[in-house]
């Protein structure tokens, strides 16, 4: 087990920055209870206070910024609300909190910066996305992929997703595929690219750093670089646009069929893994989210959340992922035409508790 001895979020003030660690290397720093509250309560006070310039966050070790969600806590605790242990409000409390700190993290007067070295995945890109500088590195890896497990892309996800070259968002929503840092850097989901061997002179350069958020931005803007690699995603965008463009995920699945480039195959199979409750609502949530604000985007999260935990298909992708590992979930519809319209837009109009 992971040795719980240290905190679990490590703070360091230096001159103007503020370094904040997220200090859970063997877990991927998968965000937790305790990680979430420390942010919850440290934001306002950088906020507040006149010497801090700039909060640079990181993830310990030299594998990932943050893989995620702690989902298998979420997991534990949709359980206890389905055998009748706990309130669906108190199975919900997670998501609350995350949801409440990614908006608040959003909407920080103070540069946030994100060091998204390694795995940038899920809840990780909901502390990432929300800051105001985003720097990526050449192992940067990220990914939405929580239809693979029978949920949704949260955090605000489809909101930055929909920032993202044409059908691009709707691709990376409703598949959970993951891409590497060129594919990041085309998609806006990084604005700095910083190779880990230019990083140390970096950090000197920003632990020096005294100025106006103008004067953060050329210091940025001086070590950043383009990435070595091509975008694949720019290659295949037109490709994107034709198959992902469309209004039903079934017309998707038939787009994707009738071309002959090896990547739409590639892309099909994926698409088809995964959980086709899961496959629609995130298609029908990124949607929305393209005429959305950021704080629509992340109430409705809430909603789709609280939804999911009453459902099935969350336990099973969880139990199939994460705990048992067999990467063989038995879905609830089984398949695409067994998800009706009806069913979908309950996932949107049920809705129990709004985020306060």
């Amino acid at each position: 087990m992971e040795n719980t001895s240290e905190p679990e979020l490590l703070l360091q003030q230096e001159g103007a920055l503020v370094q904040v660690t997220m200090n859970r290397p063997k877990a991927l720093n998968a965000l937790s209870y305790q990680m979430i509250d420390g942010f919850t309560h440290y934001l306002p006070e950088w906020e507040r206070d006149e010497r801090v310039k700039a909060v640079l966050i990181k993830g310990a070790g030299d594998r990932a910024f943050c893989a995620g969600g702690d989902v298998k806590a979420a997991h534990m605790a949709g359980t206890a609300f389905k055998q009748g242990e706990i309130t669906l409000a108190e199975a919900a409390s997670f998501y609350a909190d995350e949801y409440r700190l990614n908006r608040s993290l959003f909407h920080a007067r103070k540069p946030l910066i994100a060091l998204m070295n390694g795995i940038v995945m899920g809840g990780g890109y909901g502390i990432a996305g929300a800051c105001r500088y985003r720097i990526c590195a050449e192992d940067s890896l990220f990914a939405m992929p929580e239809t693979a497990i029978g949920f949704f892309p949260d955090i605000g996800g489809v909101y930055y997703l929909a920032q993202a070259p044409g059908e691009i968002g709707a691709y990376l929503s409703i598949t959970g595929d993951r891409i590497p840092v060129a594919d990041i850097m085309y998609c806006g989901l990084a604005t700095h690219y910083i190779p880990q061997d230019i990083q140390p002179d970096f950090m000197k350069a920003l632990l020096a750093f005294e100025g106006d958020d103008a004067a953060l931005k050329t210091l940025m803007d001086e070590f950043s670089s383009a990435p070595e690699a091509a975008s694949v995603l720019q290659d295949k965008q037109v490709l994107i646009d034709r198959c992902f463009g469309l209004d039903t995920v079934e017309d998707i699945v038939a787009a994707l069929k009738a071309e002959d480039d090896p990547w739409c195959a590639e892309k099909l199979e994926l698409l088809q893994s995964r959980s086709p409750l899961s496959v629609k609502v995130a298609l029908q949530h990124f949607r929305m989210a393209q005429n959305d604000d950021f704080d629509s985007v992340i109430a409705r999260d809430f909603v789709l959340a609280q939804n999911f935990l009453k459902a099935h298909d969350f336990y099973e992708g969880v139990r199939a992922v994460l705990i048992d590992r067999d990467s063989k979930p038995v879905w609830q519809p089984a398949n695409l035409s067994a998800v009706s319209d009806a069913l979908v837009s309950d996932y949107f109009l049920n809705v129990e508790q709004i985020l306060d």
